[in-house]
């Protein structure tokens, strides 16, 4: 049977952001649970970039068990590819690269394009499974992010997501980013843009419009999902594939997507991040010209460039693995 969803994300063995295996491994787990309680047929495209040559592949340190409803493919892009690319070496994981060879290779209806430690609620599945979906729409979520960074293995994955509901420490929506936690909020104040870490204070909370404004484009967080139907990913041939564009090609793409006619949906469910730091890692595109091109997109409606034919380097043999 042909999968509903195909789930694609991209990471690799190098414990990125601290208790990576941990973190994956709940995502997997949460993504199982989900899928068997609904019985909704889907797949996941794990797309390992890059593997670094001391470490074992991370399909060998991972735990799945009982995946009756979801499909765990594995595809390895390894290091000789990697280096074919441009300005390689000032990065060691494309994670939108690697997103378009998961996403070319999907067999799902639709494609659900996020990151492997975040947590699907259980009434955002069952949204899932009534398949009332709009073809001609793509969708996006607020982000809820959770105080922990390691997941009791113990734990089942009901138990995770209570957990994860009342461990959450701020939201991240469309337009602004609530905190949930005094201390959360205090650390981000003593280390952040005061007047802007301000005007977040927890107090402030009742007074809050709880909802998302569609009418703004969702681009917080905007790698951690991201659901279209695979004829919108074909129309647009998926993110951009700039070898260093990372930190705004998550949000390029919902400008693309509405470039070529499909209307934004902001779900009123949860996605649960587990918290990590982001030591190390290297934002080098332009905001500003990020901010320029997408501007330029809304009054034109004329795509800021046009993707090749062959995205997702679909003529590239990379090994695969089955769960």
């Amino acid at each position: 049977m042909s999968p509903f969803i195909s789930f694609v994300v991209t990471a690799r063995n190098d414990d990125y952001g601290g208790n990576w295996t941990n973190r994956i491994n709940a995502f997997i787990k949460v993504l199982i649970y989900q899928t068997n309680r609904t019985k909704l047929w889907c797949e996941l495209v794990f797309v390992e970039y890059n593997p670094p040559a001391h470490k074992k592949h991370i399909y060998e340190e991972l735990v799945i068990e009982d995946n009756r409803y979801l499909a765990v493919r594995f595809v390895t892009v390894p290091a000789s590819f990697h280096k074919t690319l441009p300005d390689n070496e000032k990065v060691t994981v494309c994670e939108f690269i690697g997103k378009n060879i998961g996403m070319r290779r999907s067999k799902g209806e639709w494609i659900v394009a996020t990151n492997p430690d975040v947590l699907y609620s259980d009434k955002l599945f069952d949204f899932f499974a009534a398949k009332e979906l709009d073809a001609n729409s793509f969708y996006r979520i607020n982000r809820k992010d959770m105080a922990m960074n390691w997941i009791d293995p113990r734990l089942s994955a009901a138990e995770v997501l209570a957990r994860a509901e009342k461990d959450a420490i701020k939201i991240m929506y469309n337009d602004r980013t609530v905190y949930l936690s005094f201390k959360e909020w205090l650390s981000a104040l003593i280390h952040g843009r005061t007047r802007k870490i301000l005007l977040q204070c927890p107090f402030l909370n009742p007074f809050r419009d709880k909802e998302s404004d569609e009418s703004i484009m969702h681009t917080n967080a905007a790698g951690d999902f991201l659901m279209m139907h695979r004829g919108a990913v074909e129309k647009v041939r998926g993110y951009d594939q700039m070898t260093v564009g990372s930190g705004t090609l998550d949000g390029y793409i919902l400008y693309v997507l509405y470039c070529f006619g499909l209307k934004q949906k902001i779900l009123p469910h949860s996605v649960y991040h587990i918290y990590h730091h982001h030591k190390g890692v290297r934002y080098l595109a332009s905001f500003t010209k990020f901010q320029e091109d997408t501007k330029k997109m809304l009054e034109t409606k004329i795509p800021y460039k046009t993707n090749p034919e062959d995205w997702g380097f679909p003529r590239e043999n990379f090994a695969e693995v089955v769960l």
